[in-house]
């Protein structure tokens, strides 16, 4: 999947773009667009409706951590991609089309 493939909505109250990919029916990734803050966007993995954290995904430590991965680059975001599409040999597919 390129960047160009994604599908993107607007939030009723405002002009945030986002996005949803599946991955077969085991993994869901949510792409938003950061507030203010041009070309970052904010990422979170869903499996079953439940936010989860992935390793090689999440960073590792010993403090609990954000299931929401913020300030992430474009390139980032592609990079979460393809490791989910490692993990599940699945393609991605818009969830909203």
């Amino acid at each position: 999947m390129k960047w160009s493939d994604l599908i993107w909505q607007k939030r009723v109250s405002g002009s945030i773009l986002f996005a949803r990919l599946s991955f077969g029916d085991t993994y869901e990734l949510s792409i938003v667009q950061e507030l203010n803050e041009a070309g970052l966007y904010e990422v979170a993995i869903f499996q079953d409706g439940n936010f989860i954290q992935l390793p090689g995904i999440h960073p590792e430590s010993d403090e609990l951590l954000d299931d929401v991965l913020r300030f992430q680059t474009r390139e980032e975001v592609v990079g979460i991609v393809r490791k989910l599409e490692s993990i599940t040999g699945k393609s991605p597919q818009n969830v909203y089309e």
